[in-house]
């Protein structure tokens, strides 16, 4: 079983910004594309390894002994072309350090580059849609995912990877 927020999202905003993702994928996985396509979003980590399930014998019960650990914040940007940015910090992130991590990456653009975020509050704050335009200037565009559509984020893949299965 997962938790879902599938059933708080608008269907038809959802199925829009799947067609553009793919018509967005299909463009930049050419060669002569004027853009790159990036997926940005950030992922706390913690030492101790989540467990989502396990087999045990009919009447073991299995037990993991509870621990803190030190969390660590990331922010990433993952390319179509397997190029990977990230950021690491000991505190929970907010508007401030997106936009630091998001005016860095600017600075390392080669070409423009079209960045996938969710919508969440630290991506849709004042602090960030003061630099916006900064950055459109440079080169970076964002590009906003409709509301509860995580799976559209090909990052997410990446985090739900290191924390199920490598950590």
């Amino acid at each position: 079983m997962r938790r879902s927020l599938r059933a708080c999202r608008n269907e038809e905003d959802f199925r829009e910004a799947q067609q553009t993702l793919a018509d967005l994928r299909q463009y930049c996985s050419t060669p002569n594309r004027e853009f790159d396509l990036w997926y940005a979003d950030e992922a706390g980590f913690t030492t101790i390894p989540s467990v989502p399930y396990a087999w045990q014998k009919v009447g073991e019960r299995l037990e993991l002994a509870s621990a803190h650990s030190p969390r660590q914040s990331v922010f990433g940007l993952l390319s179509l072309q397997h190029k990977f940015h990230s950021w690491v910090f000991p505190q929970a992130l907010d508007s401030a350090t997106i936009v630091a991590c998001l005016d860095k990456f600017c600075r390392s653009l080669r070409r423009p580059a079209l960045v996938v975020m969710d919508n969440a509050p630290i991506h849709t704050s004042a602090t960030c849609a003061a630099r916006r335009a900064d950055w459109e200037a440079e080169g970076l565009h964002l590009l906003s995912l409709p509301s509860y559509c995580p799976e559209l984020n090909l990052i997410e893949q990446l985090w739900r990877k290191i924390k199920y299965e490598w950590l």
